[in-house]
């Protein structure tokens, strides 16, 4: 009797053991599968800037240059001109690491305070593209610009329709030639659009039909 009664409590005990084995494992498995399941995502990265090809860009800056500057601010930052078209309008020229690549930025000023930005490439010479301006390059289409910004807030015609200029809300601007972006950059909202019918007139068109 006395060994039946050993019997039976060690089978329970045994039972008792592989149902709690049998227990905390299913418990451990539903709480990791929960765990993992209700784990939350990494929280996306924040864009500070945006980027477009080897400048970083904002609605109120251009190439480091903000739209608030002043004449002596632009010095300052950038030298002495490469010419003065006349005294509301500086010029700036870069040779690119491309020999056959130039890039010419016009500075125009209202005043003392800086009026707008306009960056060109003369990039006819060869498939480089220097810049990428919102997505847009030098000799990108009418449609490409639009498809990819919308309409603009405004558009003029400049020097009896030989230029548009596009000028949107962000204070951007683009200048189109040849139904193609020979130009872009931004402007001081604070002032009317600029026109930029001398900046035109000074361009080179024979250039662009070679």
């Amino acid at each position: 009797m006395k060994n039946k009664w050993v019997i039976l409590s060690a089978t329970l005990l045994t039972v008792a053991i592989i149902a709690s084995s049998v227990y905390f494992n299913g418990h451990y498995e539903i709480v990791n599968k929960v765990s993992k399941t209700e784990a939350p995502s990494p929280a996306p990265a924040v864009v500070t800037s945006r980027q477009f090809g080897a400048e970083s860009y904002t609605p109120n800056s251009f190439d480091g240059i903000s739209v608030e500057s002043k004449k002596n601010d632009v010095k300052f930052l950038k030298g002495n001109p490469n010419k003065i078209l006349n005294r509301d309008t500086w010029i700036y020229t870069a040779n690119e690491p491309s020999a056959f690549e130039k890039s010419k930025q016009y500075y125009g000023f209202k005043g003392d305070k800086l009026h707008f930005i306009l960056h060109t490439e003369d990039c006819f010479y060869g498939p480089n593209k220097i810049k990428k301006f919102k997505g847009i390059t030098i000799d990108d289409s009418i449609a490409t610009v639009k498809q990819q910004l919308g309409i603009p807030k405004k558009e003029i015609e400049v020097n009896d329709g030989l230029a548009r200029v596009y000028y949107y809300k962000d204070g951007t601007l683009f200048l189109l030639m040849q139904a193609k972006v020979y130009g872009f950059g931004i402007y001081n909202k604070t002032f009317p659009l600029p026109i930029m019918k001398n900046i035109v007139s000074d361009i080179n068109i024979k250039s662009k039909l070679q």
